[in-house]
């Protein structure tokens, strides 16, 4: 009987293949498939770093680790001091023309090269790892003194020496399980920040368009078609087929649910919600006389929307989305028909649609935002007929009066003032909307034109004793005038010395006013006389009513935040970053990519991001419970824009000159005013370096922000612009 034939396993030669291509290591016995593997591997028995610097002696275990290296031979030599440090055995001295005192007033960081590179290696030298100062956060919740010396900076502190020196032992990741995932995913995905080569390397990510926060203009929703374009068979004449059809396209579609509203609990929840969170950053009505009544239960509608926000839970926020959408939708159906009314009904109505407004603008949903700009003009109109922007503030008060006196003048008091905000309101909203979608704005802002609203403790005193005692602590209460500050020069749009210090909600609405008209100068062409012109308002503005805050402190309504976004908003054009990072699609033309890098290698582009550094660092000083006013989200997507683009599209040298800051590069006014050092600031962010922080700092400072974003408050609109920095980040969208 003939012996069995054994078909060959074809399995068998490929094992027999891998067999024969494993390397062995002759000391250990680990065996390794590839040789490049098997040669780091042995390098570790040995200690042997063949890769050594020629001009400093640092011996490396990668070649691309001391090409890196080699790299900043080429840079200022005070880079290397930083680097210096991770080396126990050495101690570093700066000479003293290096160290600064700790009370110098500026960073100075103008000494030539030659004097930089003065560090010396002496036993009897100040050992740098010794230093008392530990750059940290607390410093700034304490007040923090930016005229240290950046060199005094113990980095160990802050980073490892391993994520400095970049010299990991390279036998490290010769593990099997290393070896493993790298086999099962060999396609791993990079961020897009991977490699730092300059302008030409970036491209902006591909999804960006889709994810943006506002909605794109070629949608592919596409409507089912009503009928024929055209009559059939004749172009004079309209059949009974095609009539038909244009009285259906008349018809008004009904929303797809109509779902009753809410419990009773869910509303009164949702009210109390918003009175206790977002009324104080945003108060247009007047919490203490309001009640519910057939006359104002739109506005209770539009109040429990925006206080679904701050419920917690997802349910909630969809309800107050429902309820957004259908008393949006009553409102276009029924206004003419209610502004027809008494004064009550045109309050109510005007008060809706401000809330509504706002909800949409925090929301985060594109949809929502394209309503609140399509409808701005409209609220503006209603305004005007309500004749909101006359109203004047009510002065000298007589109110030596019985309590049943007293009462009825506090509500009509109340009335008056909410009709002051009504119109405030509406000059914030078009500021925002202008400086968000980089368009005009509908309203001419300068202060002469505003009413003047009340203080804060006057508008939320809840009874009408503590309205009387607050409304005559107040000095510009007792003025006989009835008329608004008017400015002494008629051609100033901001006459801040004649509005009252105690007016937070007027300041508020004219520093809103500000950026709106910085806006309006960029796309009308800005000269440097008028820059000029506006730097000084906003250092007036300052002075007159944010001199006695905190430098890294909450104040009323983050006036502080804004007042460093309209810097940044004058020195930045924002619509031409946001194409830079693909908001229009991941083709940038060459005019834009010339622009942006002019604008990254240049000192507005540095004044800009320290600007938005001073924004992150107040933020994380704050406490949790922090509820944020309605601009901050904004401005903390805009640093993080102006940091990415500053970084990415910057590079090392700039026509042969180098763009490290020095203390003339940042010697600014408006840091002078606030007592920060902004070369320091940018000597941190940058990895405690001079010149353009690497991809690890880049993306350091803008996780930092997208965190932040994720976390502060309840504006959607905060998770939206976190996911657009994530994206840019590690391409998240896709």
């Amino acid at each position: 009987m003939p012996a069995p034939q054994v078909t060959p396993n074809p399995k068998d030669g490929s094992r027999a293949r891998r067999a024969a291509k494993i390397r062995q290591c002759s000391t250990c016995g680990r065996t390794f498939a590839k040789t490049d593997h098997l040669e780091r591997h042995v390098r570790s028995h040995t200690k042997e770093k063949p890769f050594i610097c020629t001009k400093c002696g640092r011996k490396y275990g990668r070649h691309d680790t001391l090409l890196r290296h080699q790299k900043e031979h080429l840079d200022d030599p005070s880079v290397l001091v930083a680097k210096e440090q991770h080396r126990p055995s050495d101690a570093v001295t700066v000479s003293t023309s290096q160290v600064f005192a700790s009370n110098t007033a500026a960073l100075d960081v103008t000494a030539s090269s030659a004097e930089r590179s003065q560090v010396t290696t002496n036993d009897a030298s100040v050992d740098m790892y010794q230093t008392n100062f530990n750059f940290t956060t607390s410093h700034l919740s304490g007040g923090l003194d930016m005229s240290l010396d950046p060199f005094s900076v113990d980095l160990e502190t802050q980073f490892p020496s391993w994520l400095l020196d970049s010299d990991l032992h390279n036998g490290i990741l010769d593990t099997p399980l290393v070896a493993t995932m790298a086999e099962l995913r060999p396609g791993w995905p990079e961020s897009p920040n991977t490699t730092f080569g300059g302008t030409t390397s970036y491209r902006p990510v591909s999804s960006m368009k889709r994810i943006w926060f506002t909605a794109n203009d070629d949608c592919d929703d596409v409507m089912p078609q009503s009928g024929p374009t055209t009559p059939p068979g004749s172009r004079d004449e309209v059949d009974d087929s095609y009539r038909q059809t244009l009285t259906q396209s008349l018809q008004i579609r009904p929303m797809k649910e109509q779902t009753a509203l809410p419990s009773a609990d869910f509303l009164n929840l949702c009210v109390r919600s918003y009175f206790a969170r977002f009324h104080p950053v945003f108060p247009v009505v007047h919490a203490p006389t309001f009640r519910p009544s057939k006359a104002n239960s739109m506005v209770l509608l539009s109040i429990c929307s925006v206080g679904s926000l701050f419920t917690g839970s997802v349910h909630a926020v969809r309800q107050g989305v429902q309820i957004y959408d259908r008393l949006h939708k009553a409102v276009l159906g029924n206004w003419d028909r209610l502004i027809a009314r008494g004064i009550d009904q045109k309050i109510s109505l005007i008060q809706t649609a401000i809330i509504g407004q706002t909800f949409g603008l925090l929301s985060g949903e594109p949809r929502h935002l394209a309503i609140v700009d399509a409808f701005n003009g409209t609220l503006i109109s209603w305004a005007r007929r309500s004749a909101t922007f006359k109203t004047k503030k009510i002065v000298g008060l007589d109110l030596n009066v019985s309590s049943a006196e007293l009462d009825k003048k506090w509500r009509e008091w109340a009335r008056n003032e909410e009709l002051i905000r009504i119109a405030l309101s509406v000059h914030i909203h078009d500021a925002e909307l202008a400086a968000m979608f980089h368009h005009e704005p509908f309203l001419r802002h300068n202060s002469r034109q505003l009413p003047v609203a009340a203080s804060n403790q006057t508008f939320m005193a809840v009874r009408a004793d503590e309205w009387r005692k607050a409304y005559l602590s107040d000095p510009s209460n007792l003025e006989t005038s009835n008329t608004t500050p008017a400015s002494i020069d008629e051609h100033l749009d901001f006459d801040l010395l004649a509005m009252p210090n105690s007016s937070y909600f007027t300041a508020y609405t004219v520093l809103e006013g500000i950026c709106a008209s910085i806006v309006e100068t960029g796309l009308n062409g800005s000269t440097q006389s008028r820059l000029d012109e506006i730097l000084t308002t906003l250092m007036s503005f300052h002075r007159h009513f944010l001199q006695e805050s905190a430098a890294w402190e909450a104040d009323h309504m983050d006036m502080s935040i804004l007042w460093h976004l309209a810097f940044m908003i004058m020195f930045a054009d924002f619509d031409l970053l946001e194409r830079a990072i693909g908001r229009d699609g991941s083709e940038l033309s060459a005019e834009d990519l010339h622009a942006v890098t002019l604008w990254a290698n240049s000192d507005q582009a540095r004044r800009c991001v320290i600007h938005g550094l001073i924004i992150q660092k107040k933020l994380e000083n704050l406490p949790l419970g922090f509820e944020p006013a309605i601009h901050v989200p904004r401005a903390m997507f805009r640093a993080g824009i102006a940091w990415f683009c500053y970084t990415r599209f910057g590079s090392e040298q700039n026509g042969g000159q180098r763009t490290t800051a020095t203390a003339e590069s940042t010697e600014y006014p408006e840091f002078k005013l606030i007592g920060v050092n902004p070369a320091l600031l940018l000597f941190q962010a940058s990895g405690y370096k001079h010149g353009k922080p690497t991809t690890t700092e880049t993306n350091a400072s803008l996780s930092g922000l997208t965190d932040l974003l994720r976390r502060i408050g309840h504006w959607e609109i905060a998770r939206r612009f976190a996911a657009i920095l994530g994206a840019l980040l590690h391409d998240e969208a896709e």
